[in-house]
């Protein structure tokens, strides 16, 4: 079975850490809200928020993954917690991960 991908909240993952208009994430929290079409600004971003405190609080064995590693498991995790992100928005969440965690 396919999951429904939620394209608001997937594009609101992904201009929160502008990916796309920077080479590096950098929070942007009013372009997040920008993609608010069926939820408000603020619940929309509220809701990218948890998101982005979940794919934070990732546990990853350092002993034995490599950067990229933890950016996959990130990755992995967040589609595992909110099937509607595209693959897109949780490959944002674990490239996000592998600069905060350099």
């Amino acid at each position: 079975m396919t999951e429904i991908v939620d394209e608001e909240l997937s594009a609101a993952v992904v201009a929160y850490y502008s990916r796309g208009r920077r080479p590096y994430p950098k929070v942007d929290r009013e372009a997040a809200r920008a993609c608010a079409t069926q939820r408000s600004p603020d619940e929309l971003l509220a809701l990218v928020e948890v998101i982005v405190a979940e794919a934070g609080r990732t546990v990853v064995d350092w002993s034995t993954s490599s950067l990229g590693d933890a950016g996959r498991l990130v990755s992995a995790r967040a589609q595992e917690r909110h099937s509607g992100l595209s693959e897109h928005a949780a490959d944002t969440l674990g490239w996000a991960s592998t600069y905060e965690n350099r």
